[in-house]
């Protein structure tokens, strides 16, 4: 008796094992757009920033507890405990979340 695998009918080898799979296997789906965008909330007001700012004067601004900012931050993709400085774009961006429209200091 004969050991090997028992190949799929048409199949003289691995080979074409392969190649049946891959004509057989559905391309990857592209991914869908979501269907609306999440809403922002209505504008509150406003808040002077300067150029950079700590998470913790940024929730102290905004009226948030600091681990909230840091959760708010790691869903834009920016990792960053309570001390670390950001920038004036992520800065408006989390202002924009919770309604406020961040303007720059002079």
């Amino acid at each position: 008796m004969k050991r090997g695998y028992l190949l799929p009918d048409g199949c003289k080898d691995l080979i074409d094992v392969l190649k049946l799979k891959q004509h057989q296997e559905p391309k990857h789906p592209s991914p869908q757009p979501l269907a609306s965008p999440i809403p922002l909330p209505p504008i509150v007001g406003e808040i002077l920033v300067p150029e950079q700012a700590s998470v913790a004067q940024l929730a102290t601004l905004l009226r948030q507890k600091p681990f909230q900012i840091v959760a708010d931050l790691m869903h834009f993709g920016v990792f960053a405990t309570v001390k670390q400085t950001l920038n004036f774009e992520i800065i408006s961006r989390v202002a924009r979340k919770y309604g406020y429209i961040a303007k720059q200091a002079a």
